[in-house]
């Protein structure tokens, strides 16, 4: 009876564990990790390692529960809890980057397709792909405004469609003084780098007291299991059906201040449903 009610203590666990963790909204990255069977290779590890600690604490304690709870806690806290990289920002202060070049090849007194294709050859790596097929588009005769949109599709962020109406409204009009508009758009992106920074900062300021506060919980929780007598009634089906209860209610609390950190992003007003295939924008 104690072995069922145990079992079913850890498959509610997982169940909630695995809820709350499969609504996270996966981190922005470059570059994708790969997978096999759909899991990420660092995702498998701790699977691996907290599986066979949950096993080793099964074993010690009695607590079944955690055969479950262990590699899922970990799975989770790894995702909630680790300083997630932020190449939005690094893409846009390279975006500010394209801009100076280009207004200062337009201050040369070059068209705009010129200056796109001439500040492209020193283009930073983190929006190299966006900015090398704008110029092998321009390079093929397309139409500039089908380019810019098909650009702010691929770059996918509102400050990037600013920077493109800026060249859409341009390349309309064909005026003088776009130099100094791309040189105060470079500034402006700038100034929002710096937010986005600011902001960043701030963000992690949770994520570091729950670091704090899961490492001494953690460290706390391994203490008592070492103890003996202060476990035993953790053994019991009762006792495994409250210790679900309070991890469950752990991972609860992981996942309310991973909310608070989530990002909003800001929404997009141009090119939203270009597609490289047919070039339409609404």
């Amino acid at each position: 009876m104690m072995l069922v009610a145990a079992l079913a203590g850890a498959l509610l666990a997982a169940g909630i564990v695995t809820a709350v963790w499969a609504f996270q909204p996966a981190p922005l990255t470059v570059r994708r990790p790969r997978k096999v069977w759909g899991v990420k290779a660092r995702t498998r590890v701790l699977l691996m390692v907290g599986g066979a600690a949950g096993a080793g604490i099964a074993a010690t304690t009695g607590w079944l529960v955690a055969i479950v709870a262990i590699p899922a806690g970990l799975v989770m806290g790894d995702r909630l809890l680790r300083r997630r990289t932020r190449p939005v920002i690094a893409r846009l202060d390279a975006l500010a980057e394209f801009a100076r070049g280009i207004a200062g090849v337009l201050g040369a007194g070059r068209g705009i397709e010129q200056a796109i294709l001439q500040a492209s050859r020193s283009t930073p790596k983190a929006i190299e792909p966006e900015v090398a097929k704008l110029a092998a588009r321009l390079r093929a005769n397309f139409d500039i405004a089908r380019a810019l949109r098909l650009f702010a599709d691929e770059f996918d962020d509102a400050t990037a469609d600013l920077f493109v109406a800026t060249l859409l409204l341009a390349s309309q009009r064909r005026g003088p003084g776009l130099a100094s508009v791309m040189t105060d758009m470079a500034a402006s992106v700038d100034a929002e780098v710096r937010a986005r920074r600011a902001v960043d900062a701030e963000q992690q300021k949770p994520r570091t007291a729950a670091r704090i506060i899961t490492a001494i919980t953690a460290a706390l929780l391994a203490g008592l299991a070492l103890s003996g007598d202060y476990i035993a009634p953790y053994t019991t089906p009762i006792g495994q059906v409250l210790l679900t209860a309070y991890l469950t209610a752990w991972a609860l609390i992981l996942w309310w201040m991973a909310r608070m950190t989530k990002d909003q992003p800001i929404p997009r007003f141009i090119g939203t449903t270009t597609t490289p295939e047919t070039g339409v924008s609404s």
